[in-house]
């Protein structure tokens, strides 16, 4: 039986890895909710444009990403590199060292 639940997937998530500093900062229930959203394709506070790349990225097997903030503000994003079968969650800053330490208010 189904677990109505649950969302449907888009996608695996395949072998999960963390940076040494997200797995400092980020809050593991959070980090949590964020997976599982980012698994279904609620891609948080991401942009636009690269919603628009994830879009793409998913028909074509490539890389998708999502940003998320924990209860802290803490920003993190999450990438899945979909054809290697690898999730690799990273702050915001690791991402993009140009990003300060809040989000832009536009998305990352």
């Amino acid at each position: 039986m189904t677990d109505v639940s649950t969302p449907f997937r888009l996608f695996p998530l395949g072998q999960i890895v963390i940076t040494a500093k997200a797995a400092d900062r980020i809050d593991l229930q959070d980090l949590g909710a964020g997976l599982q959203r980012h698994a279904v394709g609620d891609w948080g506070d991401l942009n636009p444009f690269d919603e628009t790349d994830n879009e793409v990225a998913l028909e074509e097997e490539g890389r998708v990403c999502s940003a998320h903030a924990d209860r802290h503000e803490n920003y993190f994003c999450i990438l899945t590199e979909c054809v290697l079968g690898m999730t690799t969650v990273m702050t915001a800053q690791e991402y993009d060292p140009t990003l300060v330490e809040t989000t832009p208010a536009d998305g990352l």
